[in-house]
């Protein structure tokens, strides 16, 4: 079918658009086939300029913020609880406050981005996570313990948000699911490199009053903020302002951005972007995704050290043995993503791999409640652990790029991932309570609680694939097309993923 495309005019675009299935609408508004082809040894040396100057410090950043939330889980097997006094709940809600201040922040805080500026603002956020768990090695108490969660919690809560809508400034559609996932690593590699620093530091020397677990937050938080300060001198704002990039790969990489969106860049996110945002099924399928898979994720990266310690093993040995499927699964969920963006496929590579998590705390289940000859063979629930952890983890990260694809207006974005990240942090919320002290050293309700979320995820996966394919086989017929009639050229961008000529990513 051949037509005159208003997309294409509106961007100054002469002469007759051909579309081909919905595989390529769902690359751009427009095919290329209609376009001046880009210079293709340009765009490889910007995409590796930016994966190789711009990716590595978003991903090393965001593991560190991992990294220094997470370790109260390493913090607790060395002295934490016995040194403040808690007893009881109290490491449940000392996990759970991270999380209040986390969810407040995450939508405001992609609106200031749009404001200040990626650079100033994401380095200024690293700066702060830094010196808060800096300052936590000198604590005396529980409350300040509390704070000390509370204040974190603001400080990361803009991270992930704030990352994924600057990632979609720089790379477009379909190189974005493995640039997402490949930073995402960051959370699964943390728990290899947390493990490991947190064992190394631990058994320093001691200097003054910091010791064993106040070693961890001390050493963490002067990597955090000199992580900061790097950022601050690398990071650009955007393609136009990038340093490192000459005019002609500038030109280039603003027209492949430009080729896959709905309107001009707009630097202020109005309502009408925070309605498509929030009023899009889309993003609610993906962010009840992302929240029913961060539960047994979340509980994973915060308990892993504590379940393993359980079983037998000694500290030491359980910070080891809790960082070897992070390590396995980092490189994994990196595979993931490629393997996504090659296919052009989210919903299929998902679908994949979840069924993973699921079936990692159904053979919990059945090592612990089928007798003690089972259940003395740590090594069978151990590697159990190890298949969920290192296959079953790439929920999140791949559906915040499935989302985040689904999404053709930029300012609507920066709504889209704050609101996926926001709900997937209630999943971690909920995560904080599945692995009590009550139920030590078996913790059934824990691998009940994540099995459940598991089995609905994967669910929910399957509801969000039908739903594009069909959607998308909807306008292929035209039975979308009313919605054009009678508008202007304006209110026909404001259509966003609702217009009849954009396709979603499946």
């Amino acid at each position: 079918m051949e037509q005159v495309s208003i997309i294409g005019n509106a961007l100054g675009i002469p002469g007759k658009i051909t579309y081909g299935d919905h595989h390529k609408k769902a690359e751009a508004f427009i095919t290329q086939e209609a376009l001046a082809p880009l210079d293709q040894q340009i765009e490889r040396v910007l995409t590796r300029k930016l994966d190789i100057l711009v990716m590595p410090i978003l991903t090393i950043n965001f593991m560190f913020a991992f990294v220094d939330r997470a370790n109260l889980g390493n913090s607790k097997i060395v002295g934490l609880e016995k040194d403040l006094g808690m007893h009881g709940y109290d490491f449940n809600w000392a996990s759970t406050a991270f999380y209040f201040t986390y969810i407040l922040i995450e939508l405001p805080s992609n609106i200031i981005l749009r404001k200040i500026g990626p650079r100033i603002y994401l380095s200024a956020l690293c700066f702060c996570f830094g010196i808060i768990t800096f300052s936590t090695a000198f604590i005396q108490n529980f409350r300040s313990l509390i704070a000390e969660r509370l204040l974190l919690g603001l400080a990361e809560g803009g991270l992930l948000p704030g990352y994924a809508y600057y990632l979609s400034t720089l790379y477009p559609r379909y190189e974005l699911g493995a640039r997402i996932t490949g930073m995402m690593t960051a959370s699964l590699s943390s728990g290899f490199v947390g493990g490991f620093l947190a064992l190394g530091f631990a058994n320093s020397p001691p200097f003054g009053q910091i010791h064993t677990w106040r070693h961890i937050y001390f050493f963490e938080g002067i990597i955090s903020m000199a992580l900061a300060i790097v950022t601050f001198i690398v990071l650009p704002n955007g393609i136009k302002d990038a340093w490192f990039l000459s005019e002609s790969e500038k030109r280039v990489g603003l027209e492949r951005l430009r080729r896959q969106e709905l309107e001009d860049f707009k630097p202020t996110i109005t309502r009408e972007h925070i309605r498509q945002g929030v009023m899009n099924i889309n993003n609610w399928l993906a962010a009840s995704i992302y929240a029913f898979m961060n539960v047994p994720v979340q509980s994973c990266i915060l308990f892993l050290p504590t379940i393993i310690h359980a079983m037998g093993y000694t500290s030491s040995k359980a910070q080891i043995m809790s960082g070897a499927p992070f390590l396995v699964g980092t490189f994994i969920l990196a595979f993931q993503g490629i393997l996504s963006d090659k296919l052009k496929r989210r919903g299929l590579v998902v679908l994949i791999f979840v069924p993973f998590m699921a079936l990692c705390f159904m053979l919990l289940l059945i090592f612990t409640l089928n007798g003690p000859a089972l259940l003395h063979r740590t090594g069978l629930r151990y590697m159990a652990l190890f298949l969920g952890v290192s296959l079953g983890t790439c929920g999140g990260p791949l559906c915040l790029a499935w989302a985040t694809n689904n999404t053709p207006s930029a300012a609507v974005r920066a709504v889209t991932t704050a609101l996926i990240v926001g709900m997937g942090t209630v999943g971690a919320f909920i995560a904080s309570w599945t692995y009590t002290n009550k139920n030590a050293p078996l913790y059934i309700t824990g691998h009940s609680i994540n099995l459940g979320f598991s089995l609905v995820a994967i669910g929910l996966i399957i509801a969000y694939w039908a739903y594009c394919s069909w959607e998308n086989h909807q306008r292929d017929l035209g039975r979308r097309d009313h919605r054009l009639g009678g508008l202007s050229h304006e209110e026909m961008h404001n259509l966003g993923h609702k217009h009849p000529e954009f396709r979603y990513a499946s």
